[in-house]
């Protein structure tokens, strides 16, 4: 029984953990610009609040949106290392880059802590529940010999 349970929270932990991560808007990452200043669209100014290792995501004027993680601005383009493109995950990552007028927004991966507690909020009962029903079925089905 402690295994059933031991594995039960293994398996809770690796489905909730994703969801504390999210891509914010630039301005939403701490610290936060004051609402009067925030703007959804792209804005040169959002590029200084990037850091070396961000994980973004770049809505594009037209297309997809690329992911890539950020390491330099350079020649008026944002650089980084593309991991999807064009709604595809890219079997080998390639070092490139978008240029900076071709930007409609970015958005930057961090913790979420407001989707976190929805999610295990939501998630957990749910997930509890279902454990539950599972456990019961596989209970009948032994009962029974089906």
């Amino acid at each position: 029984m402690k295994k059933v349970i031991f594995l039960n929270t293994l398996l809770l932990l690796i489905l909730f953990l994703p969801a504390c991560k999210t891509y914010m808007p630039i301005d939403k990452i701490k610290p936060i610009v004051q609402k009067k200043r925030q703007s959804l669209a792209f804005e040169e100014r959002q590029l200084e609040r990037l850091r070396v290792g961000d994980s973004l995501q770049i809505e594009r004027l037209e297309g997809d949106p690329l992911y890539l993680i950020f390491h330099s601005i350079s020649n008026d383009s944002i650089k980084g290392v593309v991991w999807k493109n064009d709604g595809r995950k890219l079997q080998v990552p390639i070092d490139s880059g978008i240029p900076i007028n071709q930007v409609e927004a970015i958005k930057v991966r961090k913790f979420d802590a407001t989707s976190t507690l929805l999610f295990i909020g939501v998630g957990l009962p749910v997930f509890t529940i279902a454990i539950g029903i599972g456990y019961l079925a596989i209970c009948e089905c032994l009962n029974f010999g089906w």
